[in-house]
């Protein structure tokens, strides 16, 4: 059985290598933002309870023997996490998320929004702004020592991964392959 999460600093590969895992191992994957977000016109301004991302991943998970989620729930997600098998934690230097993130916006809303006075260009600032902070933040915001001390108390338990340089989707994808070949339990009958 393997109920996968996938997690780290925003622009680290965690969405991309979960898709990929997903067709590889043919189950369902469930990106935390589908649910932390609710759909404005101006997307990504405005979230859901916790209460109501937790329902809503619950639902599109029960059914399902094996699953992965991708994206951050450390601060909010403990009954989901607790379901898991198995942690992949991704990591790369500031320098490599920020130029991802900056290509996954223009991808998503065309090369002029990023331009000073273009439609995104507040907003994506105020975003890699909170995302630079990563590296050096405290525990009371999504950061590296946050995330540290989870896989910390996780592993007591459970298996962890951390991939932490820059490989490609195929490299990650075999070493994840090889950690859960060598980790997963066989299920009993």
């Amino acid at each position: 059985m393997h109920r996968i999460y996938i997690f780290g600093p925003s622009g680290s590969g965690t969405t991309t290598l979960a898709k990929a895992l997903s067709s590889k191992l043919a189950c369902q994957h469930i990106d935390t933002d589908d649910h932390f977000w609710q759909r404005t016109p101006q997307p990504y301004t405005s979230s859901h309870p916790v209460d109501k991302r937790i329902s809503t991943i619950r639902s599109a998970i029960e059914d399902q023997k094996n699953w992965l989620i991708s994206g951050c729930m450390c601060s909010w997600g403990k009954p989901l996490l607790d379901k898991t098998t198995h942690a992949i934690y991704l990591y790369l230097p500031w320098q490599i998320r920020r130029e991802r993130l900056k290509q996954r916006e223009i991808r998503r809303y065309g090369k002029g929004c990023l331009s000073p006075g273009g439609h995104r260009h507040a907003h994506f600032q105020k975003f890699i702004d909170w995302a630079s902070l990563y590296d050096t933040a405290d525990e009371s915001m999504r950061s590296r020592r946050r995330h540290d001390t989870w896989l910390h108390n996780y592993q007591l338990n459970k298996p962890v991964l951390r991939l932490e340089s820059d490989q490609s989707v195929q490299d990650r994808l075999q070493r994840v392959l090889h950690f859960l070949d060598k980790t997963s339990r066989p299920a009993l009958v």
